[in-house]
């Protein structure tokens, strides 16, 4: 699904929703991410040097094998993909019985495009 949205007085995007058939799209981005977490963890740099984008790939395909899987991608007017968000539901036991439940599995906004409403924008979607 596309749709054009302005967000804050400038920026319009164009939100796309898909699945699976859309995590390459946001590969530069969560690059940048796992980078991000290397460098400002000090406990778990180790582990995002050694995570590729392709095991994580996988365990996001897997999910949507399981469940439902729904990755959003923020482009700007220039077709630049400036954020993403992977978002999981899946069927879980609980105690009192089976539900659903849903997480953010990934999400980033280029420096320059946060605090603008884009990540809003992906949690109310």
């Amino acid at each position: 699904m596309n749709s054009n949205i302005p967000i804050g007085d400038q920026l319009e995007l164009k939100f796309i929703e898909g699945g699976a058939e859309l995590l390459d799209n946001m590969r530069p981005l969560w690059e940048r991410l796992n980078d991000l977490h290397a460098e400002k963890s000090p406990h778990f740099t180790e582990v995002f040097a050694k995570t590729s984008f392709l095991q994580r790939k996988v365990e996001l395909e897997n999910k949507a094998i399981t469940g439902r899987l729904l990755v959003i991608l923020a482009i700007t007017k220039v077709d630049e993909c400036i954020a993403y968000c992977v978002c999981s539901v899946g069927n879980e036991s609980f105690d009192s019985g089976k539900g659903k439940i849903g997480e953010i599995d990934s999400m980033f906004i280029l420096a320059p495009y946060r605090r603008q409403g884009i990540g809003r924008k992906f949690v109310n979607r």
